[in-house]
């Protein structure tokens, strides 16, 4: 999938996000408190729509491409005075599992092509011109009728959105019953599974040992000390039927006997492996969704991390799709400004523009001095 618009607003903050369009790979720049941040939460809020949660106050409107098809899907959910002001986080909205407090939604339309996939007004859903059951009124149709294959591919493209966080990767838990084994013993297999990034770098490095390698190889380049890196996993048993699985990684340093566990290892290198390991096993079709992405990263690795994801293939060979912020000259001086989208907010409304629309020239050096001298990128002001 390759989100190509969105345009959002969230009633409880009274933030609304302007149309903004998207490429392949979109780098938001400007000032802290513009809403880079919050582009991404209302990316975010529409994978969770997708699988049924219910956000109130909240309304979109995005199209996406999923294998050459072009849609359109809208809705809004209404403003649910169960939420009371400091009560729910931003990032879910006013997000809640309770049936009796759940927002309900207002209405929602998908187009397929420019043709009427779904129609609904409050109760009333209509799917390919015929009136369906009646069905929850607090959950988008993406996911009620996500068993119709015209629906399903949708559903499962939105579950492909992935908000970066590394620092959430050490001890994930895993069912064993969530992974085939015959599925994911292949690369493609392993990068198209639905399942954690330090899963796959498991998977990686008992059936495609040569690609882990080859990864290793690149995070020794940045960290010359790591002699070598494994990756556990972990089978504890809780009570009698109930098993799941830790993976997580150990690190061996040159002229050190013993290894080390990766929660003993320094925040920057355990990022810089996990970002390693999401630009080469990220599953066809993923949007991922990377936050301030120099964060966490030393000044002795920034450099080679950057260049990793500009020059790695998951960036112009493969169909993944890359959405990120960041303040960090180097970052932004080596991503061509072709893919800036620079980001104002007056007033709660937070707009976006294009370098050309201020005339950047085309020596990322120079632009991006002319960047930050912007009365948009300093302080947000529109011009």
């Amino acid at each position: 999938m390759k989100i190509l618009s969105l345009e959002s607003c969230n009633n409880h903050t009274n933030l609304k996000i302007n149309k903004i369009n998207f490429d392949r790979f979109s780098l938001l720049v400007g000032a802290s408190g513009v809403g880079k941040t919050q582009i991404l939460r209302s990316i975010m809020n529409l994978k969770n729509i997708a699988s049924g949660q219910a956000i109130s106050g909240f309304s979109w409107n995005v199209n996406f491409d999923i294998l050459g098809d072009t849609y359109n899907w809208k809705g809004e959910f209404e403003k649910n005075s169960a939420y009371s002001e400091g009560m729910f986080p931003f990032f879910f909205g006013g997000f809640s599992n309770d049936k009796e407090t759940r927002a309900k939604i207002i209405f929602e339309q998908l187009t397929k092509n420019d043709k009427l996939v779904i129609e609904r007004r409050g109760e009333v859903i209509l799917f390919n011109e015929q009136l369906t059951v009646k069905l929850s009124p607090t959950e988008s149709v993406i996911n009620l009728l996500r068993a119709e294959e015209e629906i399903e591919i949708i559903a499962n493209s939105f579950s492909k959105i992935d908000y970066i966080n590394p620092d959430s990767q050490t001890g994930y838990r895993l069912t064993i019953d969530d992974v085939d084994a015959d599925e994911v013993k292949t690369l493609a297999g392993i990068r198209n599974s639905n399942i954690s990034i330090l899963s796959k770098l498991y998977l990686c490095q008992e059936y495609e040992k040569d690609f882990f390698d080859e990864m290793i190889e690149t995070y020794k380049d940045i960290f010359p000390f790591i002699e070598d890196i494994k990756i556990q996993m972990h089978q504890p048993e809780l009570g009698k039927t109930t098993t799941h699985k830790i993976f997580y990684a150990r690190f061996k340093e040159k002229g050190v006997e013993s290894w080390i566990e990766q929660n003993a290892m320094s925040s920057g290198m355990s990022k810089t492996l996990t970002q390693l390991a999401y630009l080469h096993l990220s599953s066809d079709g993923a949007v991922l969704l990377i936050d301030e992405f120099e964060n966490g990263f030393g000044v002795n690795c920034i450099n080679d991390i950057t260049d990793e994801l500009m020059n790695s293939s998951s960036i112009y060979k493969t169909d993944i799709q890359f959405i990120m912020t960041s303040h960090h000259p180097y970052i932004i001086n080596n991503i061509p400004i072709d893919y800036w989208k620079i980001i104002s907010r007056k007033a709660g409304i937070v707009k976006s523009y294009n370098a050309k629309d201020f005339n950047l020239h085309d020596s990322n050096h120079e632009a991006f001095t002319k960047l930050i001298n912007l009365s948009v990128y300093a302080d947000g002001a529109n011009r």
